[in-house]
């Protein structure tokens, strides 16, 4: 089975503005925070990458853990509560897949688009959701299957070193947990966040800091860890800002 690193962006975010009413709320907080100096800002991405889920019947959020985080902004509970129940929904997935496929406008975050399509084949219609048939060999025949003993892909999703980012890694990973289309094939647990990737500190990019090295050296770093896995290893280059996409591609294909 694959490995499948999934670079995450803030479309979650942006992607929402009209359909979800607390959206601005959220992204002027998380704006905020990626502005606090280094120890503050490490307490906010600490508690958003540890947020827990907790469901009730019918995928309603009934809690968010840590409390500390839903403490530090209010319009968060209900911007979580309003976006699951939109989109915890095969059918709502589905439905905006056939938007894109006409080109129109589509709510889906980057990162579930992509891989909706990497597992399905795209939807032009009415017609039922199919498996892509270039999957290849045991693998396609593994995925056909879905039997829940069959092995499944592993999906890590890298983010940059900021609160939108890591905020977006957390939810698209509750809607790949939670969501048959994707649990059926693959299990997401790991949030990787690059530390020096960081638009809103240029600098860390290039320059190594106190307690880390460059970005650019920790991305480096990261890839030549996964290049080690025994596994086929998928990149799919869904967000983060542009130079951070550029150099995945131009790393992914050092390593390859």
């Amino acid at each position: 089975m694959s490995l499948i690193v999934i670079s995450v962006g803030t479309s979650l975010l942006s992607n929402n503005i009209q359909e979800i009413e607390t959206t601005e709320s959220v992204i002027s907080w998380l704006d905020e925070c990626n502005r606090l100096e280094s120890k503050k800002k490490a307490g906010v991405l600490g508690d958003i990458k540890d947020a827990r889920f907790n469901w009730g019947e019918s995928r309603e959020l009934l809690s968010v853990e840590p409390e500390s985080l839903v403490k530090r902004h209010a319009p968060l509970r209900d911007f979580f509560r309003s976006f699951f129940r939109k989109y915890l929904d095969e059918a709502t997935v589905a439905e905006n897949i056939r938007h894109r496929s006409a080109r129109e406008r589509d709510a889906l975050s980057a990162e579930i688009s992509s891989l909706f399509l990497y597992y399905y084949a795209p939807l032009h219609g009415p017609e039922p959701l199919r498996l892509r048939s270039d999957l290849g060999g045991d693998e396609a025949g593994a995925h056909a299957a879905g039997a829940s003993d069959a092995p499944k892909d592993t999906v890590v999703l890298l983010a940059t070193e900021t609160a939108d980012a890591v905020l977006c890694a957390v939810m698209v990973r509750e809607m790949i947990r939670r969501l048959p289309l994707f649990s059926n094939h693959c299990h997401c647990d790991v949030i990787d966040v690059i530390p020096g990737l960081d638009h809103y500190n240029p600098s860390s990019f290039c320059q190594n800091s106190e307690s880390n090295g460059s970005g650019l050296n920790n991305l480096n770093q990261y890839f030549y860890k996964i290049s080690q896995d025994s596994n086929k290893r998928v990149l799919i280059r869904t967000g983060g800002y542009k130079e951070f996409s550029s150099y995945l591609m131009l790393m992914a294909l050092n390593y390859r």
